[in-house]
């Protein structure tokens, strides 16, 4: 998603939902400070939805678990501050450089 142009003084909710990378059974981890590797195996899904349709388990698709990813494209030089609200609790992330 791309926040470059995006005006952050008035403009200080923005909605994070639509197309996000989901790699199925796979958790991405960064290590050290180091690149992380991101698989080729992704799936676009749509957010907030559910993952029913890329875990292809036949037993119950409802379990498992899978690594969502959205890349947001932001001016580096500016002096931003970003929070992002993540959703439901139990649900659990990482945030990767």
């Amino acid at each position: 998603m791309d926040l470059r142009n995006w005006d952050f003084t008035d403009n200080r909710t923005l909605s994070l939902d639509g197309q996000w990378e989901f790699y199925p059974r796979v958790l991405l981890q960064q290590k050290n400070n180091s690149e992380h590797f991101i698989p080729d195996d992704k799936v676009f899904i749509d957010v907030p939805g559910t993952w029913n349709n890329a875990i292809d388990d036949d037993k119950n698709p409802t379990f498992g678990y899978g690594s969502y990813r959205l890349r947001l494209l932001i001016h580096p030089d500016k002096d931003q501050l970003i929070m992002i609200e993540a959703g439901p609790p139990g649900a659990c992330f990482n945030s990767l450089k």
